[in-house]
């Protein structure tokens, strides 16, 4: 969205970032209340959610919205889709910064199987 359109929130936030991030929770608020928590769409919204929470620094939390776009990617796109694989990339990016590197490996030895 232009930056205009968001001067009101971002002014109440003090933070585009912050902004965004209220947006995204808005948006899957009312995605889980029209299309319920397993839904393709859902898979997107937790995914930029997990993208915003990541650019602020808070990993632990974006890591639980990758997780969860990575589950609903596997199930609707199938193991082999490139949703699925960006999702598999974001979520051990997303534990690199935490230092989770045994994951980091477990993932990679079960993506070459």
């Amino acid at each position: 969205p232009p930056r205009s359109t968001l001067f009101p929130y971002t002014t109440l936030f003090r933070s585009v970032e912050m902004t965004l991030h209220f947006h995204y929770f808005r948006a899957r608020y009312l995605s889980l209340l029209v299309c319920g928590e397993n839904h393709p769409h859902v898979a997107l919204l937790d995914s930029n959610i997990g993208l915003i929470l990541h650019a602020v620094g808070e990993y632990e939390l974006s890591l639980k919205f990758l997780e969860r776009a990575l589950d609903l990617s596997k199930k609707y796109f199938g193991a082999r889709s490139l949703k699925t694989a960006v999702g598999h990339h974001l979520v051990a990016r997303t534990q690199s910064c935490i230092g989770n590197r045994l994951s980091i490996f477990g993932i990679a030895m079960h993506m070459n199987e």
